[in-house]
């Protein structure tokens, strides 16, 4: 089975949390498996949507720029999977913070730069992140043009090594805290 192992760089080794991504052969869903320390895991669906998964997505941003409180910094809080879908329901329990916000806004962007093949400028992508954050009440982050192009080269090549994943097999990701 192919898999493609990435650690945050920001955390220690001290607990490590699994997030495997796992291709399916047909219908609209491949699967996410959430592997904790404690032997504890979950599996959710996560909808088809022709590039790298929205939740592998959310790991690669949220790892290039250090962001520690978005989708990664829910899960290692012991957040079920689950509710780092529910935004509503997040921010009613004060789990929806600035980084979660930034964070989601991102996400947008790079998986709109991915799905537009052509070249994308560092600053366009700024204003989109500045427009979508401003959707959330949030500023968005600070963002350099080196961020930008390592920030899109890595969803596109993760997103290449996906659509070329046979079916069946994962890529995983292991996160510490």
């Amino acid at each position: 089975m192919a898999m493609s192992t990435v650690k945050a760089a920001t955390n220690t080794d001290a607990e490590r949390v699994r997030l495997r991504f796992i291709k399916q052969r047909s219908g609209k869903y491949d699967t996410v498996e959430l592997h904790r320390p404690d032997g504890r895991s979950e599996r959710l669906e996560s909808p088809k949507q022709g590039l790298a998964p929205h939740d592998m997505i959310h790991v690669l941003v949220e790892q290039t720029l250090g962001l520690r409180q978005g989708f990664i910094g829910m899960v290692l809080s012991g957040l079920p999977m689950a509710m780092t879908d529910q935004p509503r329901e997040r921010e009613n329990a004060g789990l929806y913070g600035i980084e979660a916000k930034q964070s989601e806004s991102l996400v947008e962007c790079v998986q709109a730069a991915v799905w537009d093949s052509a070249p994308v400028s560092p600053a366009y992508f700024r204003e989109q992140a500045r427009i979508t954050c401003e959707m959330r009440d949030v500023p968005a982050p600070e963002l350099d043009d080196t961020d930008i192009v390592q920030l899109i080269d890595r969803v596109r090549r993760a997103s290449q090594e996906w659509q070329a994943l046979p079916a069946g097999e994962a890529m995983e990701f292991v996160l510490t805290a």
